[in-house]
């Protein structure tokens, strides 16, 4: 059997969640138009809303009509529902884990073979291990010589390294890194996939310090946290896109050459960029790192009334390994700061500014409609290591934990401007 007629069956746990509505289901209904989902792919939607099937469905059409507009075929939406079964049961509810079993042995009796198994955690971080330890317990995780069996990760991978480790425990008692798909979607992104090293560098020499001035990221949003409070208030912007996204931009662009283009490869030298990234003292991150958080931010709904949440944060270092000697690094996000500007600048000691865009030609869907294709292909070269977890947590924990301490003071700024982005200018001037 050819590998695009391998039935897979798709398994998100959220499954009415509004990750599945924004962005998986979004991107599931993109690969089928496109005819891009295996031959025989089905999903079991896994939830704790009290629903059957035929609800299920229903949910499904409205949530895709919602996000893609009216302007879609009826009948391609249609039969893509009817791909979509569903189990009630909560996360830690042992009966809802043998009802899944029962339903997979169903869906592989009708398809007439055992099928591949993609699980999605479309959930809350901390029921990760929970699911993991039930799906492990239920004999849901016994890979055949002729099917195997994945999951799909979203961030945030832990709150600080000790949390990120307990999290990789939990999960590797269940799962083998290989089967492990910790998903960014900004490696989905054009200027990561179109290899950012040959962009900037190709007419450099090492080390690069000889000729680079700086690098600087910046990911600065118009939309501020609206509705996400709950999400946000205990997250703060660096660890919402600094401590993943942009460190993860940054690894691509610094890294060494890879051995061979291997994914282990090419994962190993991302992770060994980042392990290399000088560690901040607290007397540095005072120094040279600068964080502050709009007016009216406290008001959002379910934000803490007295919060020191950082919604703008910029954080300035001096790379120090041998290759990049000298060089200082820029890393700037923050939200309702003004007209979005995402993008990557590399000025060299001539003066010259070399610009590359981070703004998606493509909504969230078309991110996610790559990452999981590559997912179900089984190519993890986008997808982030455990040893990159660890190594941008080693980066960003004292950081945070000095920022903790209320150093530097947390600022506030008028929203909608550029007023913080002028003010935290201080710190590259110092």
């Amino acid at each position: 059997m050819q590998e695009n007629e391998k039935p897979v069956i798709f398994i998100p746990f959220g499954a009415t969640g509004d990750l599945m509505r924004i962005k998986v289901l979004p991107a599931l209904f993109e690969l089928f138009t496109q005819g891009s989902l295996p031959k025989n792919f089905r999903a079991i939607g896994f939830s704790h809303r009290n629903m059957d099937a035929q609800a299920f469905r229903g949910h499904v059409r409205e949530m895709i009509e919602t996000y893609k507009g009216k302007a879609i075929s009826p009948e391609a939406l249609l039969t893509f529902t009817t791909l979509f079964d569903f189990v009630r049961g909560e996360f830690d509810e042992v009966s809802a884990y043998q009802a899944l079993r029962q339903k997979i042995a169903e869906t592989e009796k009708e398809l007439g073979a055992s099928a591949n198994i993609l699980f999605y955690f479309s959930v809350a971080p901390q029921f990760y291990g929970k699911i993991a330890a039930q799906l492990k317990d239920a004999d849901l995780l016994e890979e055949h010589t002729d099917a195997w069996t994945r999951v799909v990760i979203e961030k945030p991978f832990g709150t600080d390294g000790k949390s990120a480790q307990a999290l990789e425990e939990s999960l590797a008692g269940a799962f083998k890194e290989e089967q492990m798909y910790r998903i960014d979607h900004y490696l989905a992104k054009e200027v990561v996939r179109n290899n950012p090293r040959q962009f900037f560098l190709h007419d450099l020499t090492e080390p690069y310090g000889k000729e680079i001035e700086s690098i600087r990221i910046e990911l600065l949003e118009e939309i501020g946290v609206e509705k996400r409070g709950a999400f946000y208030d205990p997250l703060g912007a660096f660890r919402d896109v600094g401590q993943n996204h942009i460190l993860e931009v940054l690894a691509f662009l610094i890294m060494e050459e890879p051995s061979d283009v291997t994914p282990p490869s090419i994962r190993s030298a991302r992770a060994k960029a980042l392990e290399a990234l000088p560690i901040f003292t607290s007397q540095e991150v005072a120094k040279h790192t600068f964080r502050g958080q709009y007016e009216g931010y406290r008001t959002i709904p379910n934000v803490d009334p007295q919060s020191h949440t950082e919604t703008y944060y910029k954080i300035l270092l001096t790379l120090t390994d041998e290759r990049w000697s000298g060089v200082s690094v820029v890393m700037e996000s923050g939200k309702r700061v003004g007209p979005a500007h995402k993008e990557i600048t590399v000025t060299l000691k001539n003066g010259e500014k070399r610009v590359s865009s981070l703004e998606s030609k493509v909504h969230y869907t078309g991110e996610y409609t790559t990452l999981i294709l590559e997912a179900l292909r089984g190519d993890q070269t986008f997808f982030i290591s455990k040893e990159e977890v660890a190594a941008m947590w080693r980066f960003a924990d004292p950081i945070l934990q000095t920022w903790h301490t209320g150093n530097p003071e947390l600022q506030s700024y008028t929203p909608d401007t550029r007023e913080i982005v002028q003010k935290s200018k201080e710190i590259e001037n110092s």
